[in-house]
């Protein structure tokens, strides 16, 4: 939630708080991606074999840098939806899911792997859908007039969002077993 972008300072604890937030929680994910003893957890874990687990560590390989993308986009979406810009917020959203569906055709047609299919889509989509919020943000978004949260602290910060980190290191963590069936 971006109920504490209501001032200056508020905005940067928040965003400054979101991309550390999305990089700590990008580390497992990397070590389990790129390490030997990652792919050993990953296939021990969830009793994954060899056969899939290839696909399995390819997938949490492309989408390594998602969940620094997908975290900057909702932070800069809830900031549309703060300003009550809810028509370009679906929009935008119609511009990832095109974009998502033109990565999945043009996997098709130069057969590519199914994994790497669906990776670069979320990538292409996540990453075309933040470049464009951001500009929205920029070109769109006022802080409200009567500024709030003036003194917020990254110790408020966390305690507010420790739940929605957890819930994201969850869903990153069983979304490459999901596709991989």
């Amino acid at each position: 939630s971006n109920s504490f972008v209501r001032s200056p300072r508020g905005w940067r604890v928040c965003l400054r708080f979101t991309v550390a937030t999305c990089l700590v929680l990008s580390v497992p994910l990397a070590a389990m991606a790129f390490t030997p003893p990652g792919r050993w957890l990953v296939s021990i874990s969830f009793g994954i074999e060899t056969d899939v687990l290839a696909d399995v560590i390819t997938y949490l390989r492309c989408l390594s840098p998602l969940l620094l993308v997908s975290g900057l986009r909702q932070f800069y979406t809830g900031m549309l939806v703060q300003s009550r810009r809810t028509t370009l917020v679906t929009a935008l959203n119609l511009v990832y899911l095109g974009a998502v569906i033109v990565v999945l055709f043009v996997g098709f047609h130069f057969a590519w792997k199914p994994i790497v299919t669906i990776a670069a889509g979320q990538l292409a989509g996540g990453g075309l859908h933040l470049a464009l919020t951001y500009l929205c943000i920029r070109r769109r978004y006022a802080l409200p007039r009567q500024a709030e949260h003036q003194t917020l602290t990254y110790r408020e910060a966390f305690a507010y969002f420790w739940g929605t980190a957890l819930t994201s290191i969850m869903f990153s963590l069983s979304r490459p077993i999901l596709y991989s069936f």
